[in-house]
């Protein structure tokens, strides 16, 4: 009668290899080599749960954590039960995958170490595909491989006397010389590490298909199948030692009589003695609920360390989205800037154009109707350009509408100073100008309100100073345009307060 095909368990919860996608190949492998390939989804790991199979595959679980006791139950269903473990990592090893595999491989010997093995002289193509064909430590795992390439994988070390170094990496790689496949021997059972969990996937350079690998993932199986699983195959039942858990009359020849002993129980507790067989299976339960339990608190407390984790990445996200919006608007502000240099520089040349035109309206009529039939219906008046310059500055500085009303074009100027410069046209009138005939056409309360206006005109135009003062010692403004633009506001800043002094002589009076 043939011997039942070994059932090589594939952990499904949260591994980035599975037997259903990118290790389909390897699967097909193993089932046309009399092993019997499945998915293991039994949560937590139990050694109860962990009887249904021979050999236990963790293919580089990617943020996930094993808790004390399913290591624990893992450690001792290999060494007790004669089961086989393969575990698999990645580049970057525990720290890169968020996972503690090394705990659970220490129990044998094994660490994956964080980093990546890399080889610049001898790999296919890409430094992080180091090409290995050097075999010296004869074992049953590296019999007939010639050539393999360990893609994207870390290193090992050793922390056991019963761990062989199957394959190491080569002397010009970095690390140099280090294991890159462990295998050991523990009690009844064995296992076996290696830093790369990509030399198996599907498709990929490096892969299942490259070289020597599916010589190398048999020669792992074949190895990890034992005596002890054979016998259980058989029917062969192994010595069960049930001395961590109970006491039993081995005197009895009939119906012995286990009793359950507990090291913290009061000694004066009285317990009733139940079938062997029965009393087994129960307590079997027992300890798979108290396993349950514990797997439910760790994988508690593991769910809000992720919630804290996943908050503390919002916030950086927050906070990366503020400083980016930040960036945005800077830069949006300085495109505004920018318009607006253009915009007071127009404003300037314009500005000048306009006061020689009206200098030439007082001279002679004729000359200010040929100066204006020159502008085409097209060109923007110095009160258009400077009204343009005057939205995009309110715009660009978030000012308040006391200051949008403060900054008035050359014409609101010339229009609202027009009464005082007409009191002030003749030589007569100078001798017996008044402060409060700059009221003439104003009450009291408009002249407040016009101090005010001008007040906020003052800010306004030193901001725009301040404006020009940064552009021109960044290098973004010739000192041509800066002379012509700081004498341009200097001027409106005597021009301003001049009238404020006149309102405020005024009031006083």
């Amino acid at each position: 009668m043939p011997s039942k095909p070994f059932t090589v368990g594939f952990y499904t919860i949260k591994s980035r290899g599975k037997i259903d996608s990118n290790y389909k190949t390897l699967a097909q492998l193993l089932q046309n080599s009399g092993f019997e390939p499945i998915k293991f989804t039994e949560f937590p790991i139990s050694r109860h749960n962990l009887a249904t199979i021979d050999i236990l595959v963790i293919p580089c679980p990617d943020n996930h954590k094993f808790n004390k006791t399913e290591i624990q139950a893992i450690k001792s269903w290999v060494a007790e039960d004669g089961g086989g473990i393969f575990m698999l990592s990645h580049a970057g090893g525990d720290k890169g995958r968020r996972t503690n595999l090394s705990e659970l491989s220490e129990q044998f010997g094994m660490v994956f170490e964080n980093n990546q093995v890399l080889d610049k002289f001898h790999n296919q193509g890409v430094e992080n595909l180091p090409i290995i064909e050097n075999f010296s430590v004869p074992h049953p795992i590296n019999e007939n491989l010639h050539r393999i390439v360990f893609r994207a994988g870390c290193s090992l070390s050793t922390t056991g006397i019963n761990v062989t170094p199957v394959i190491s990496s080569g002397p010009k790689a970095d690390p140099f010389e280090s294991p890159l496949i462990l295998a050991c021997e523990d009690g009844e059972g064995r296992a076996v590490a290696i830093g790369s969990y990509e030399m198996f996937r599907d498709k990929i350079t490096g892969g299942i298909n490259q070289d020597d690998h599916r010589q190398l993932g048999l020669n792992i199986f074949n190895w990890l199948k034992t005596t002890r699983r054979e016998q259980i195959k058989e029917g062969i039942t192994p010595n069960i030692s049930l001395s961590n858990s109970f006491s039993a009359d081995k005197t009895s020849t009939t119906n012995p009589q286990i009793t359950p002993q507990f090291p913290n129980a009061s000694t004066d507790v009285q317990f009733q003695p139940y079938i062997g067989a029965k009393t087994y299976e129960s307590n079997v339960k027992i300890l798979a609920g108290e396993d349950l339990l514990n797997a439910f608190e760790s994988t508690l407390n593991e769910f809000f360390t992720f919630k804290q984790r996943v908050l503390e990445d919002l916030n950086k996200f927050e906070t990366n989205l503020a400083l980016l919006m930040k960036a945005v608007l800077a830069s949006e502000k300085d495109i505004i800037a920018f318009k607006q240099q253009q915009a007071l520089e127009s404003n300037s040349s314009e500005s000048s154009t306009f006061n020689k035109s009206t200098k030439s309206q007082e001279s002679s009529s004729k000359t200010t109707t040929n100066d204006l039939s020159g502008m085409t219906s097209t060109s923007p008046t110095p009160d258009e350009v400077f009204a343009d310059l005057k939205k995009d500055f309110i715009k660009t500085s978030n000012s308040s509408p006391e200051i949008e009303t403060a900054i008035e074009t050359p014409a609101e100027v010339k229009l609202r100073q027009k009464p005082i410069k007409s009191t002030l046209s003749s030589p007569s009138a100078k001798t017996s100008l008044k402060p409060d005939n700059v009221s003439v056409h104003k009450t009291k309360k408009e002249l407040e309100d016009e101090i005010i206006t001008l007040e906020n005109k003052l800010n306004s135009i030193k901001n725009l100073r301040e404006f020009v003062e940064k552009k021109f010692a960044s290098g973004n403004l010739s000192e041509k345009r800066y002379q012509k633009q700081i004498k341009k506001l200097d001027q409106d800043v005597e021009e301003t307060k001049s009238r404020l002094n006149e309102i405020r002589d005024t009031l006083k009076n």
